[in-house]
């Protein structure tokens, strides 16, 4: 971690903490491109990862992480990590979000507490269960109870369960294969083993145990070990579909007694112990870790992957096999043989299957996915017989081994696999060739082509970049300065080859109501850029499709020379030159006419609107009642807002409904984001602070909320968002001029 510092570097550090603060994912990003330090400190002692935890800017949160932020930093004053301030502020997603991405819930402040403890004292009821499933505790979180038991938040890891004393023992005698032993509880502990298994969708199988805790009721017993796959528990049989979760609930359920069937599988136990132990490689042709960000198509990202087939193979890993042709990762020229795959989305392929990695890859996150890459031609050549391994000792690393093109040139060497790369200086440049030629081969090569031409008037200052947007080309303006630096999407880049590269990679929206869009790959025939060339005007135009302009005289059948052209004189040639340029000049004219119209109307609407819109008043929502019952371990489904120390809010509401939870399930809709808790569990919530609201349901079975829709209400805590959608429900969207025929691009001057 770096401390604050002065000039450029302390305004680079505010920047990214404003942005932060804001919760801008575009304001983070360009922070960090502008060299603020992902680790860097603030005034107050807080890493960016760890202020925005505090300040529940999740969307911040992701960018640090993919960003390799360490989620495991302390602040020197209190020792909390991003965890701990995640928990303390009841971000549940947070929390989430952070042990998905290998923060350690086992870290402990200066008072010597856990996030998990911090959760539990500050009656934080969803981020204390989710730690607590992630073996938050001490000593993997053996429980007293059973309350808070420790289990995992996703399969493959070690963590401990707590026991439990229920009214139920739900044990049953017989056996399901191989062993069966009875444990007995002792008072005050657990049962003292620490299980692994899947987690959904994951490709791996089999409950098993990992660790045996001394002293405890399984030590004492004996039979069970290490590599012991778990068959049934309480004489319920697990089946192959059931998780490492599923399986810990069950154990939480029994009594006094508790009966497990097992057998040893030591062979299917390595699909976990070579899982954990899959991180970065180190070996003699190995790269840095580096994440690649792809846009997502209808065609997906085009990463052509491979890697185990059934959990026996874990050990080989996950590798990039190649790249689709035409696809986003064939145009982003970072995709190459041999990267080892270690997360997608910031979640850790580790120990899956090749399917279940597919998968993974067709989940975007903003219509992006985020590949942590690493090259290792080593571990490939598990896949390859050692291809890429002979290539790069023959001709050295690729260039994609960071994840970063060299600029300009087609020296095409390094990895063998030109056909994988397109650099974003490759040839796209076409001059002064007619806008209306341009067009008409973007159309015919499809959507996703794009090319570079001049602007007529401005050869000098700038160009247009035109796309082929769902068969229809948009155009965007370039513009240079002196140094080679350029303008787009009123940002600042260093070069054309930064925008190329970008618009290759970001997904935009299309202008004709069509599927979001990148730019793939170049209008075929161009030439390579050379902004010296251009700066000085002698950068060439192309022929389009290879097609030069015939010969002065072409010859007959016969050998005849061809009747010469007639020739226009220079009288003739002024005329024409007058008569288009008053028929542009009459266009125009009529163009400006029509925009003002155009904007009038608008005016006049939006004055309309707006009187209506302050005229009008929100409906309002019936006072409700609803119980709530939980389903076995699960939590209630929602997520709380309200009034904290320091904060000048009033009134605790409902900002979040967990798809398919109880509360989703059990009150048909009615319970929603909006909602004002009023009362709950015959506690009253008028002045009550979110803390209470979430220790009302500590412990508890069923929920009786009496609640009512209040948007007005909700608005100090998103900013009128909700109201504001309500409101555009009733009286439809605030006009803008686009709405009155105004057509947005750049016209036929380019």
């Amino acid at each position: 971690m770096s401390d604050g510092e002065s000039g450029d570097g302390g305004e680079l550090i505010e920047m990214l903490f404003e942005a932060i603060e804001e919760d801008d994912e575009e304001a983070v990003e360009e922070a960090l491109e502008e060299g603020a330090e992902v680790d860097s400190l603030n005034e107050d002692g807080y890493t960016p990862l760890i202020f925005a935890a505090e300040s529940g800017s999740a969307t911040a949160c992701e960018v640090l992480l993919v960003n390799d932020a360490d989620p495991n930093d302390q602040m020197e004053e209190n020792g909390y990590t991003a965890l701990h301030a995640a928990a303390a502020s009841n971000e549940s997603d947070i929390v989430e979000m952070l042990l998905e991405s290998e923060a350690d819930p086992s870290v402990k402040d200066n008072e010597g507490n856990t996030a998990l403890q911090v959760a539990q004292n500050a009656g934080n009821s969803e981020c204390e269960e989710l730690l607590a499933d992630a073996g938050g505790g001490d000593d993997g979180g053996d429980g007293d109870g059973g309350d808070d038991a420790g289990t995992a938040a996703s399969g493959g890891g070690d963590d401990g369960f707590g026991g439990g004393f229920g009214d139920d023992a739900g044990f049953g005698g017989g056996g399901f294969g191989g062993n069966s032993v009875t444990l007995i509880a002792v008072p005050g502990g657990g049962w003292g083993l620490t299980l692994v298994g899947p987690s959904a969708g994951d490709g791996r199988s089999g409950v098993y145990v990992s660790k045996v805790k001394a002293a405890s009721p399984a030590a004492t017993e004996g039979s069970l070990q290490p590599g012991c796959k778990i068959t049934a528990i309480d004489g319920e049989m697990l089946d192959m579909a059931m998780t490492r979760k599923d399986a810990v609930g069950m154990i939480k359920m029994a009594g006094e007694q508790l009966q497990i069937d097992f057998e040893m599988d030591e062979e299917g136990f390595k699909q976990y112990a070579d899982a954990k132990a899959s991180g970065p490689v180190s070996n003699e042709f190995s790269g840095p870790v580096h994440a690649v960000e792809l846009g997502m198509t209808v065609g997906g990202v085009g990463v052509i992957m491979v890697g185990p087939q059934n959990p026996k193979e874990f050990k080989k890993g996950v590798f990039v096999k190649g790249a689709a042709d035409l696809s986003s990762a064939y145009a982003s020229g970072k995709i190459c043989p041999g990267q080892r795959i270690h997360a997608i989305n910031g979640k850790s392929v580790a120990g899956m299957v090749i399917g279940a990695v597919n998968r993974m890859a067709q989940q975007a996150m903003n219509n992006m996915v985020v590949f942590q890459l690493q090259y290792d031609p080593i571990g490939f050549a598990a896949y390859d017989g050692g291809k890429e391994v002979n290539r790069r000792k023959a001709h050295g690393p690729p260039e994609q081994e960071a994840g970063n093109m060299q600029v300009g040139g087609g020296n095409q060497g390094g990895s063998g696999s030109a056909a994988l790369r397109m650099l974003p200086s490759d040839k796209w440049f076409f001059g002064k060739v007619p806008k209306t030629i341009i067009v008409e081969a973007l159309i015919q090569q499809g959507p996703g082509t794009f090319a570079i031409r001049t602007m007529p008037k401005n050869p000098e200052g700038a160009v247009v970049l035109m796309i082929n947007d769902n068969n229809n080309v948009v155009s965007f303006v370039i513009t240079f300065a002196p140094d080679g630096s350029c303008t787009f999407a009123k940002t600042k880049h260093p070069d054309i080859d930064a925008v190329v590269e970008l618009v290759q990679g970001s997904p935009m929206t299309s202008k004709n109501g069509g599927e979001p869009f990148v730019a793939t790959y170049p209008l075929k025939g161009g030439l390579e850029f050379n902004f010296y060339a251009f700066s000085q005007g002698q950068m060439p135009t192309p022929q389009i499709g290879g097609r030069p302009p015939p010969p002065p005289q072409q010859r007959q059948q016969g050998g005849a020379p061809a009747p010469r052209q007639p020739q226009i004189t220079q009288k003739q040639s002024i005329k024409i030159a007058k008569a288009s340029a008053k028929a542009a000049q009459k266009e125009r004219k009529r163009s400006i006419k029509v925009a003002k119209k155009q904007e009038k109307a608008a005016k006049r609407a939006g004055k309309d609107y707006e009187k209506t819109a302050e005229s009008w008043v929100p409906p309002t929502y019936p006072v409700e009642r609803l119980a709530i019952a939980k389903r076995d371990n699960a939590t209630f489904g929602m997520t709380f807002i309200g009034p904290e120390p320091g904060k000048s809010v009033t009134g605790v509401y409902i900002t979040k409904i967990k798809p398919d939870g109880p509360t989703d399930q059990q009150s048909d809709g009615k319970v929603k984001r909006g909602c004002k808790i009023l009362m709950m569990n015959g506690l009253s919530m008028a002045t009550a602070m979110k803390s209470e609201a979430t220790g009302s349901l500590k412990g508890a079975v069923t929920a009786v909320i009496t609640y009512q829709f209040d948007p007005v209400g909700f608005a100090q805590y998103d900013g009128g968002a909700l109201i504001k959608s309500i409101q555009e429900e009733a009286l439809g969207k605030a006009p803008v001029l686009e709405d009155f025929g105004a057509e947005s691009g750049f016209g036929d001057d380019f």
